[in-house]
């Protein structure tokens, strides 16, 4: 009987524990990255103006190296659009949900 009573109090602890830790956890992060490069601002405005020089930068684009982008509206013009189609099928693994 002892030992239950022991077994209990360790859960209510623990219990107690999670729900009051919290209260004094701060709740706000903030995460920052900077990138240095190393050529004068308006270099480097007017190369990444351009929407072909953009996808040096796209993760999308870098993912799938084999794709080919087409551009609607080409340069530096607003509302541009970039497209690409990937024909070849690429091998996938399916996830079961049970």
């Amino acid at each position: 009987m002892d030992l239950l009573i022991l077994i209990l109090f360790i859960i209510a602890g623990i219990t107690a524990l999670i729900l009051i830790v919290p209260l004094f956890i701060k709740r706000d992060y903030t995460i920052q990255r900077d990138i240095v490069i190393n050529k004068p601002r308006q270099e480097v405005f007017n190369y990444v103006k351009f929407s072909k020089n953009q996808d040096y930068f796209s993760k999308w684009v870098m993912t799938d190296p084999r794709s080919s982008p087409e551009r609607i509206r080409e340069g530096n013009s607003l509302n541009y659009q970039t497209r690409w189609d990937r024909r070849e099928v690429l091998p996938c693994k399916m996830v079961s949900g049970h």
